[in-house]
């Protein structure tokens, strides 16, 4: 179903704004805030919002790589919309030489691989979304050892809290010290985002939720 950001609460599609205008010129963004915040329903918006339909080849490319995961791909007048779970293992990412089935990053294609709960994923993990991102392809091995490229051409959205228990900057004590701070937010330091967007919370019932 496509959403819109006419959907979203009037000052969150004022904080977004920003963000969309990145994402629409092929940048990364990286969305910073507390739990409720919003930060995924932006991110579902700004997927929303990328040009359609997909140029022909690479509108081709989709389907096929869809095809060979066994999934229906995408309607032309949709962009693929991928958000692993930080737990997905590095072939569910990359993709599987022996099932010859790509990965997350090569479904998210010519769309959108949202990243949530950015710190909690593996460093190997971060580190093959960040190879795939400047590359625009992804690379494994296969059955008999010889290697496989599949595109990988994708917008990056990230979304994090804003410290490690998620309350720093709301009436709710954080109790997180700035070396904790540093230290949460320096495991994704290997992606380097083209914007970061600070989301206030909502009111004062998300921040005590």
């Amino acid at each position: 179903m496509t959403v819109s950001m006419n959907d979203l609460d009037p000052h969150l599609r004022e904080v977004a704004k920003p963000a969309l205008a990145a994402v629409r010129s092929g940048k990364s963004v990286l969305l910073k805030g507390t739990p409720g915040s919003g930060k995924t329903m932006i991110a579902r918006r700004l997927a929303g919002a990328l040009k359609v339909p997909v140029p022909g080849k690479q509108s081709h490319l989709v389907q096929v790589i869809w095809k060979m995961s066994g999934l229906t791909a995408p309607a032309l007048l949709q962009r693929p919309f991928r958000a692993p779970h930080h737990t997905c293992s590095i072939s569910g990412l990359v993709g599987s030489g022996k099932l010859m089935r790509p990965g997350e990053l090569s479904l998210a294609h010519m769309g959108t691989l949202f990243l949530d709960e950015l710190p909690e994923f593996s460093r190997a993990a971060l580190e093959a979304v960040s190879w795939s991102y400047k590359h625009k392809q992804v690379r494994f091995a296969g059955s008999d050892l010889y290697l496989v490229g599949l595109p990988a051409d994708f917008i990056l959205v990230g979304a994090t809290n804003q410290c490690p228990c998620g309350w720093t900057g709301t009436s709710r004590k954080c109790e997180c010290s700035q070396v904790a701070i540093d230290r949460y937010h320096a495991r994704y330091s290997m992606l380097e985002f083209d914007l970061e967007v600070d989301i206030p919370p909502l009111d004062s019932k998300t921040s005590k939720r």
